[in-house]
């Protein structure tokens, strides 16, 4: 039934038309006799098998094929196929679709498909594309009905340079037993690679060139990843690769420096050994592993230090402690020296009165003879 409808609308459309052929005499008869020649519908000089003209350029008008489905005896929905202009401005082909209600009210007109014809640019959802293609307002699906393994849909964008084609592409994949969604470059040796395995381990890998570089912030990367800025982290895991931790700082064959020799070492170069001068580090930049260990080299040095002295600040506790207990003796035997001497002095003076009282006895003995 809506077969027939269809027919018999573009059929009444063609009847109800200016139809003529290449000579401009009418290409129907009233017999509706085949027609010969060029038709044109809306012009008198057709120059193809079928022309229409629709719309007048310099005017804002639409025309071209109504595409209608009918319900109460109302167009409902309309899909018009042909030209439209706006006072004068570029013409364009347009598909556009005409919704009425049951009150034949009309309630959408979207035009959902345009291409400008001065330009050739395609509009998807805008009547004002800016590029060759301009999708707005929704969503676009690439693939969006695959439903067999193996399946996979690709978007490439092609360049020209050196005398050899080339493209970046966007696509889905299947690696390393996971469905990832790839950008990458057409020997598939550059990628982006992303998870879309919808799970908490999905993840996003960077794959350059074998001698490729990452670059954040910068165009002229040399590491596998550069990044001129920032780096905000709550962690950063260096393997050691060959490098080696500095515990070789404890080995007993290990030659320490004396402070000494490390101030003398200090005046002449201005720095610690084994550690870069400050000119050196603005020149060639600062390696975190390689100084990590070095730093680390004189933090177990400076502990080896801090044990000696601290053998020496002990060493010189036990000998004060020696000597202070040679004063306690000392001072003691000083005490003893001065009760002595007082002692001494107490015998003196009973010596002195002995010999006194001996001078008196022999002056008596004397004075009696």
């Amino acid at each position: 039934m809506k077969k027939l409808l269809f027919l018999s609308l573009i059929v009444s459309n063609i009847l109800l038309a200016q139809v003529t052929d290449g000579n401009g005499k009418s290409a129907v008869d009233s017999n509706g006799d085949n027609l010969t020649g060029n038709i044109g519908i809306g012009t008198t000089t057709p120059s193809s098998v079928l022309d229409i003209s629709t719309i007048n350029y310099a005017s804002n008008q639409e025309g071209g094929i109504n595409l209608s489905a009918f319900h109460n005896n109302i167009n409902r929905w309309t899909a018009q196929v042909g030209l439209k202009s706006n006072s004068g401005g570029s013409p364009r082909f347009a598909i556009t679709t005409k919704n009425r209600d049951a009150s034949n009210v009309e309630t959408a007109n979207i035009e959902a498909l345009s291409i400008h014809l001065s330009s050739g640019n395609i509009g998807v959802g805008t009547t004002t594309p800016a590029a060759k293609l301009d999708v707005e307002g929704g969503n676009f699906y690439l693939g969006a009905e695959v439903s067999s393994n193996g399946q996979r849909r690709e978007f490439r964008v092609y360049g020209y340079d050196n005398s050899n084609k080339f493209y970046g592409s966007l696509h889905s994949n299947y690696d390393d037993s996971k469905r990832s969604f790839d950008i990458s470059t057409n020997d598939q040796t550059s990628q982006i690679k992303i998870d879309a395995s919808a799970n908490s381990s999905a993840n996003i890998i960077l794959k350059p060139g074998v001698s490729g570089y990452v670059g954040i912030g910068t165009s002229s990367p040399d590491a596998k990843l550069a990044v001129k800025g920032d780096i905000h982290t709550q962690e950063v895991k260096v393997d050691l690769l060959g490098a080696v931790m500095p515990d070789y700082v404890f080995y007993k064959d290990y030659k320490l420096k004396t402070l000494t020799e490390v101030e003398q070492y200090i005046n002449e170069k201005g720095h610690l050994p084994n550690i870069p001068s400050a000119k050196d580090v603005e020149t060639n930049g600062l390696l975190l592993k390689e100084m990590n260990l070095k730093l680390l080299e004189k933090i177990e040095e400076l502990t080896l230090y801090t044990i000696e002295q601290e053998k020496e600040i002990e060493a010189s506790k036990n000998e004060i402690t020696i000597l202070k207990n040679k004063a306690t003796k000392l001072d003691g035997l000083q005490d003893e020296l001065q009760n002595q001497k007082i002692i001494n002095k107490n015998l003196e003076d009973k010596l002195k009165t002995q010999g006194l009282r001996l001078q008196k006895i022999e002056t008596l003995l004397t004075y009696k003879h």
